[in-house]
């Protein structure tokens, strides 16, 4: 990829710059390159800050670990975001995140001042005031002159040379800690939720768990899993700016083809949406990239941007969101497939759209009434040709799985669900775009699993829809009471299901106890499992449910089937599609004594 490295300085205020640092994201320990460009750039600069001379029986894992801070930078280069690393060094112990052969405390900081010395990296040291109980982690990110190592001598690109390493824990044990931070802001003290991973023996249950993983992932690794969208395809604007864009950019899909949808500007409209202020820019000059450098008093932050992006000014919009395909200029950005390629064309497009919808403004009564509105207009799902693209394809790499279990128990007999795979972060309209092989799929799912498996724990038969309480109208309500019945005790619940209504943006009655009547509904209409809800059961019913999994992974494993797992659900190619009804209704039966419903 040909990148254009014209340099655009702005000075920012701390009020930006403290905005900028709170977009980071963390250090990724999966990021690896065998690219022979990408480790010619890390020998120089380990040639460059001094590590040469470090002893040669560790020179091996000190330059893994250089490779692993380098990757990481470009990668907030890319998506401009600085990254989140701890310098603590109980962070780096035994059964840690970073616990990895080459990750370890000393090394890891010795290569970190090292790059800030010679100039490759900015850092904004973290802290922990013991006395009011805040605290923020370290925060680094790559400099210009790191950047432009990267692209001019050793021809970086994009979507390329990064992929996501699948040497992950198969079987991970962790725990909840609950730590309390003082709210400077609201002047108050408030808790927080810690997930803390353990260390726990080997045994032949571990074991088995471990054999079975493998035997899926060599199978998934020959699978072709890709998504194909088409222009009428329903995407959220999240999906396409963070977790595609970023997706991309890490490797964990690889890119296949696009198309943007060219069109006159005359001819577009916004589909009956209101919305005030300018059109939304397009570029006016030649198309590529830029290094946009960004400086408040000593601090200052670089990251690839669009050539001339200080044209895009601030709009105000209502709730509803605009199509913005009258913002695609054909002779523009025909330009740059031309020049650059789809490719090219489409990264310059995702960042553009992540920066417009970061200057999107809605009108509301407060900030947090606007910020509420700005969450649901992000979440909103439209066909992907109004955001400008008609055509979009790419393969999963990141396809993997392993098991998480919780609260510490070595008996292994909470929690367990298989995690890992690119397409669990997706919604289901992206998901219903999976090819496997070339093939159409198919998704076929257990109808209100949990709420069924309390019953059936009861010995009773239920085959009725769980959340069809009242009106018809009212059944999305009661799904999400539903949701929080299972995982929440009942001091919790009522909190939960007040929040999520709110930011869901879904009606209810206002007043005292209306939500407690909600609740009390829902157990009226479930009286012969009432003792069940709101007792927090989520963790084992959660086992439950990844033990029906794995007797159904397995069984399709015999049959030379990888199914995509989402933890209720799992996708196959339609041939397949009778096959996986008959498993997943007998290995349901077989654990629950019942059957389920599945659809």
């Amino acid at each position: 990829m040909s990148i254009k490295l014209k340099t655009t300085t702005y000075k920012i205020n701390k009020k930006r710059f403290n905005n900028w640092l709170n977009t980071a994201i963390w250090f990724s320990i999966w990021h690896v390159s065998d690219e022979k460009h990408v480790k010619d750039a890390r020998d120089f600069i380990f040639k460059d800050i001094g590590e040469k001379y470090q002893l040669s029986k560790k020179k091996s894992r000190d330059k893994k670990m250089l490779m692993l801070i380098l990757l990481n930078l470009w990668v907030g280069l890319c998506t401009g975001s600085p990254i989140m690393i701890y310098r603590d060094r109980s962070r780096y112990g035994k059964g840690s995140a970073y616990n990895k052969v080459f990750i370890r405390h000393d090394r890891t900081m010795r290569l970190l001042d090292s790059l800030l010395r010679k100039g490759y990296l900015y850092q904004k040291i973290g802290y922990l005031d013991r006395k009011d109980g805040r605290r923020r982690v370290t925060r680094i990110w790559g400099t210009e002159k790191l950047l432009r190592r990267f692209i001019n001598k050793y021809n970086f690109s994009i979507f390329e040379g990064i992929y996501q390493d699948k040497n992950v824990d198969l079987v991970q044990l962790n725990h909840k800690e609950i730590r309390k931070r003082f709210d400077k802001k609201n002047n108050k003290w408030i808790e927080k939720e810690y997930t803390i991973p353990d260390e726990f023996d080997e045994t032949d249950l571990t074991l088995e768990m471990e054999y079975n993983l493998r035997r899926y992932n060599a199978l998934a690794k020959n699978q072709t899993i890709r998504i194909k969208m088409l222009g009428e395809d329903l995407v959220k604007p999240k999906v396409l700016t963070d977790t595609i864009l970023g997706g991309l950019i890490t490797g964990s899909i690889r890119y296949i083809d696009s198309a943007l949808d060219y069109k006159d500007p005359v001819e577009n409209q916004c589909y009956g949406d209101k919305f005030t202020g300018q059109d939304l820019p397009v570029f006016n000059q030649e198309s590529g990239l830029q290094i946009s450098q960004f400086s408040y008093g000593k601090h200052s932050y670089s990251t690839i941007s669009i050539l001339n992006e200080d044209t895009l000014e601030p709009m105000n919009i209502d709730t509803t969101l605009i199509s913005i395909t009258h913002t695609l200029h054909s002779q523009q950005w025909q330009s740059i497939e031309q020049k650059n390629g789809k490719k090219h064309a489409l990264f310059l497009y995702l960042l553009w759209l992540k920066k417009m919808f970061n200057l999107i403004k809605v009108n509301g009564r407060d900030k947090k009434d606007r910020e509420h509105k700005k969450y649901l207009l992000m979440k909103q799902k439209r066909p992907l040709k109004d955001f400008g693209i008609k055509y979009l394809e790419f393969e999963i790499n990141k396809k993997y799985l392993h098991r998480v279990f919780n609260e510490g128990s070595t008996e292994f007999d909470k929690g367990g669900r298989f995690w890992g795979p690119f397409y669990q972060g997706i919604h289901k309209e992206v998901r219903d775009c999976i090819c496997i092989n070339g093939n159409q799929t198919v998704e076929v799912d257990f109808s209100g699993m949990h709420i069924r498996m309390l019953y059936h724990r009861q010995g009773e038969k239920y085959t009725k829809d769980p959340y069809m309480i009242g009106r018809k109208d009212e059944r999305t309500k009661y799904k999400f009471v539903s949701l929080i019945s299972i995982n929440a005790d009942r001091n919790e619940a009522s909190g939960a299901i007040f929040n999520k209504l709110k930011r869901e943006g879904i009606r209810y009655r206002k007043g005292k106890g209306s939500i407690k009547k909600m609740m009390d509904a829902f157990m009226d209409y479930h009286y012969p499992i009432r003792d069940d809800l709101f007792k927090a059961r989520g963790l084992g019913l959660q086992y439950q449910d990844s033990q029906i999994m794995e007797r159904i992974l397995m069984r399709l494993l015999d049959h030379g089937i990888a199914g995509l797992c989402m933890h209720d659900s799992v996708i196959v190619e339609e041939q397949y599609c009778n096959l996986l009804w008959k498993i997943m209704m007998d290995e349901y039966e077989k654990v629950m004594g019942y059957a389920p419903v599945v659809d």
